[in-house]
């Protein structure tokens, strides 16, 4: 598949839907993001003799789809000062990425966004990644933060102004 669109959702730790400005405890809400719009790309495959072989039976799942565009990058820019309970003081435009883990949606845990991604990751249909601040903030903040999702290719999805609400 090729994406052609994505979408950002706000989720609570019971995998409900929920506003991005409804405050959860830092490790109980994810932003998930997945691909909302695709076109799908087919690959012919020449075969040779016969497809299949005497006394065998084929039983065949059809293979999920996959994106050709791996997920390369990932930068989380903010847009709002914020304090946070232990002193420390998130500036406006800058790059607050490695306050964040990343994962696969139905993953526990979160891993630093550069270890999780490695050398790529592939999209899956209705699959999400999420992120998660990893840090506890010592006290109610709302992150305002421009997240920028960049594939192999070079195409990128910006998505302004998300808000976090997290304590």
């Amino acid at each position: 598949m090729i994406i052609r669109s994505m979408e950002v959702l706000t989720i609570a730790g019971d995998g409900q839907r929920i506003s991005p400005t409804n405050s959860q405890p830092y490790n109980q809400v994810v932003k998930a993001f997945r691909v909302k719009e695709f076109d799908l790309v087919t690959q012919s495959q020449a075969h040779s003799g016969s497809q299949t072989s005497f006394g065998s039976v084929l039983a065949c799942s059809p293979l999920p789809i996959v994106s050709k565009e791996d997920l390369k990058q990932l930068q989380i820019i903010n847009l709002q000062e914020v304090t946070l309970g232990d002193g420390t003081v998130l500036t406006v435009g800058e790059d607050i990425t490695a306050y964040f883990g990343m994962n696969y949606f139905f993953t526990q845990s979160l891993e630093s966004v550069p270890q999780f991604l490695g050398q790529g990751k592939p999209f899956l249909q209705d699959d999400f990644f999420k992120i998660g601040f990893t840090k506890d903030p010592g006290r109610p903040v709302v992150l305002e933060f421009n997240l920028r999702i960049v594939l192999e290719n070079g195409k990128e999805f910006v998505f302004n102004n998300q808000i976090h609400s997290i304590q």
